[in-house]
């Protein structure tokens, strides 16, 4: 979002204060010239040209995202099998979609075009981000939560968790996440910057709660995630020779139709797995380079507190150019995750990917049936 670019480049192009970024006046812009990057319009144009690659691919996305939730819809509303599944995938789903639909778009076409949207889109643009990202995170801690308890406690897993408590959970969920972001907004925890608040910025004072949201809210629900899928897919590869003869019993004895429910059962599991990692890498860079910087700025505030001499102030030095790109990567690694996730959904989970794979052949599969009822008719008439 841009809280957090604006985070970042506080703290990547010169300190003056927590919260402000200084430009310095010479040749270089906001940045030192270094690997190419002769000046900051160089390094602006490159910055211009990935935020459209990453418009494009969310206008991408987004139909991905709208088929995954309508086949997670037709799944509950069926109560197949792995009912609780479908249940967080379409809110983790509904999650990325209001990222990749309205506020990265939203944000990237303002800087690509340098044209701001009105106030109330952009401040609308902040607080849809922070609810799709929170949402989209915990939707798979549940998922990994859910197959925990399946592996756990198979013979108890029902009792724990069903349809109706999984529903409940995810309504507490976002209900939860729209109070939590909605009433820091109101408490003017942050201000506007820029044009018809194209950014917003941490007051001063107001670092230790953003340290707090970003530790317990951001970091820890992935690390815990991770770790359940690491544990998830550590029992699965222990147990993978009895699976597999569990496996063959199914198609010797009960023909293949349970045989497909243990390769189904499987790849629900590396999905997750794959999710969680997916998850890790495009979000913990970030959020824990900006959380080191925060803990710093606290740190030096508090030993200005504790000390009758203040510290002398830290030296404004510019970076280099290819710093500030790496710290903008980041950036942009926070919004792959949401435009990845439906691809993989799409490629990994068996009941996504047939469906998918018909949705794209159905053209060739109609001319198909039809040729056949042609050829039958016209046999028939003969």
């Amino acid at each position: 979002s841009m809280l957090d670019s604006i985070n970042i480049a506080n703290d990547t192009v010169v300190f003056d204060e927590p919260g402000n970024s200084v430009q310095e006046p010479n040749s270089t812009g906001y940045c030192s010239a270094s690997w190419g990057f002769d000046t900051s319009d160089n390094l602006d144009v490159v910055l211009k040209v990935i935020e459209s690659v990453l418009t494009i691919s969310c206008f991408f996305s987004a139909p991905l995202q709208i088929y995954v939730m309508r086949k997670s819809v037709t799944h509950i509303e069926r109560r197949t099998g792995d009912q609780c599944l479908h249940i967080f995938l379409l809110s983790m789903t509904m999650g990325d979609f209001f990222l990749t639909a309205f506020c990265y778009p939203i944000e990237q076409l303002q800087s690509v075009f340098e044209q701001a949207f009105p106030i109330i889109v952009n401040s609308f643009m902040h607080i849809m981000t922070w609810i799709g990202l929170l949402v989209s995170s915990l939707s798979l801690v549940l998922l990994n939560v859910d197959k925990l308890l399946y592996f756990k406690y198979p013979l108890r897993y029902s009792a724990y968790i069903n349809r109706s408590r999984a529903l409940s959970i995810i309504g507490a969920l976002w209900m939860g996440c729209g109070a939590f972001v909605i009433s820091i907004w109101l408490a003017d925890c942050f201000e506007c910057v820029g044009d018809s608040c194209r950014g917003v910025r941490m007051f001063e004072g107001s670092e230790g709660i953003y340290l707090g949201f970003m530790i317990f809210v951001c970091i820890l629900p992935i690390l815990s995630s991770l770790l359940v899928a690491c544990y998830v897919l550590s029992v699965v590869t222990k147990h993978k020779r009895q699976l597999a003869e569990e496996q063959s019993l199914c198609r010797s004895s009960q023909g293949s139709t349970n045989s497909h429910m243990v390769k189904s059962r499987l790849k629900t599991f590396y999905f997750i797995f794959m999710s969680s990692v997916l998850t890790a890498v495009t979000l913990l860079p970030f959020r824990l380079h900006n959380s080191y910087k925060i803990s710093n700025q606290l740190i030096v505030k508090m030993q200005n507190a504790t000390t009758t001499t203040p510290l002398p102030p830290a030296e404004r030095v510019l970076v280099t150019c290819p710093v500030f790109f790496i710290s903008y990567c980041l950036i942009y690694l926070l919004q792959l995750n949401a435009i990845l996730n439906p691809v993989m959904t799409v490629t990994i989970l068996p009941q996504y990917r047939i469906n998918f794979s018909r949705l794209f052949w159905w053209s060739e599969k109609r001319a198909e049936v039809e040729a056949t009822t042609l050829r039958t008719r016209l046999a028939t008439d003969l």
